[in-house]
């Protein structure tokens, strides 16, 4: 094992779903052309914006960027990529919700703002208010430490945890993310008291991914 990464792994039974945050792309609501439609102008005739939740340099950023560079080349117009980083990609999508509802605007819409949306007031309802494209991405994620921490493997850092309440300070993407709700998770499983601190986003995209190590001793 590397020393100072540690993995959570993404096929144990506490991270379950949250640690495999499926991203989708959505249109506003309405695309549908009401009444009779004699002539249509080809779409796209212009630039299309691309929401996106998290800071530029991230991991939601880098795929949305790869996917607009795709996209180009088939529509024949740019895609632009609107970095609009907060509340776990809620302030983005709320952005999204109130955008012309002409095909022109998309966005990403990450689970941690669909889960945000159960753990406070949003603007938004991610099952309602919009229309999903599709898929084109899975994250695996990592919880990791500084390369000089005096931690050697996982179950050292659980033990030390365990022993130390309130000591251990961890950050995430943002409050409801799922980098949040399972580590959460893992400290009631673990009986651990820590304390979580947000971040408006980080370079990492949704969380902080890493090389893995290969095992995780509180899944055993």
């Amino acid at each position: 094992m590397e020393r100072g990464r540690f993995r959570l792994e993404e096929e144990s039974h506490w991270a379950g779903v949250l640690s495999a945050a499926v991203l989708f792309c959505f249109f506003s609501c309405g695309t549908q052309v009401p009444g009779p439609v004699f002539a249509q102008e080809k779409y796209p005739s212009k630039p299309v914006n691309l929401l996106v939740g998290y800071p530029a340099g991230g991991t939601t950023d880098l795929s949305a960027r790869a996917l607009a560079l795709a996209a180009s080349k088939v529509l024949g117009q740019p895609v632009v990529i609107l970095n609009k980083p907060g509340g776990a990609s809620s302030v983005a999508v709320a952005s999204l919700k109130n955008e012309k509802p002409d095909g022109y605007t998309i966005g990403i819409l990450p689970s941690g703002a669909v889960l945000g949306q159960h753990m406070r007031k949003v603007p938004y309802d991610s099952a309602k208010d919009f229309t999903p494209i599709m898929q084109y991405a899975v994250y695996l994620y990592a919880l990791v430490v500084r390369a000089d921490s005096p931690w050697k493997s996982c179950k050292e850092f659980i033990e030390f945890a365990k022993a130390s309440p309130g000591k251990i300070r961890y950050g995430t993407g943002g409050s409801g993310t799922p980098q949040h709700l399972v580590m959460e998770r893992l400290a009631l499983k673990e009986k651990i008291k820590w304390t979580h601190i947000p971040f408006p986003g980080v370079p990492g995209g949704d969380g902080f991914t890493r090389r893995p190590c290969r095992s995780s001793p509180w899944n055993q």
